[in-house]
């Protein structure tokens, strides 16, 4: 088992967020991973934190822009994501309440959106889309009402 210097790590931190940013968690794992010392990820989050190099605070509004305006993704999976990265539950909370009273934000709307980027006119039967648009995390009631809206604008 290998141990780093303290310097090797920061280094090893810093080449990590150099290519993405990171979340707080994700470099507290890396330099877990690299069986670093709890004083020194203390030390080496402390001193990123204090550069600016990791501030959950301000990455987190990116992550939700990304999963909802880009990704398409329905409340629920925005949230399992920003678990799985790493966010703190209260932050996942205020950060997504201040996104939905700043935009204009509909679960029902973002199924429509998707259902039409997966299918332009022709649609196949409705268990199959409805199964589509719960595999991307929607559930039964708002994929249901957004095939109901996709037809009748289809045959508009």
């Amino acid at each position: 088992m290998r141990h780093y210097t303290i310097e090797q790590l920061k280094d090893k931190a810093l080449y990590y967020i150099s290519y993405r940013i990171r979340s707080k968690a994700e470099v507290l794992k890396k330099l877990l991973s690299l069986n670093a010392k709890p004083e020194e990820i203390t030390l080496i989050l402390d001193e990123l934190s204090e550069l600016g190099l990791i501030n959950d605070e301000k990455l987190i509004p990116s992550f939700i822009r990304q999963y909802i305006e880009v990704k398409n993704f329905p409340l629920s999976k925005v949230k399992s994501e920003l678990r799985r990265v790493g966010f703190e539950s209260y932050l996942i909370q205020d950060s997504l309440e201040k996104y939905l009273t700043e935009e204009d934000y509909s679960e029902d709307t973002q199924a429509l959106i998707v259902l039409r980027q997966k299918y332009r006119s022709l649609l196949p039967e409705d268990q199959k889309v409805i199964s589509f648009l719960a595999r991307k995390g929607f559930n039964y009631g708002i994929a249901k009402k957004a095939l109901e809206v996709f037809k009748n604008s289809a045959h508009e």
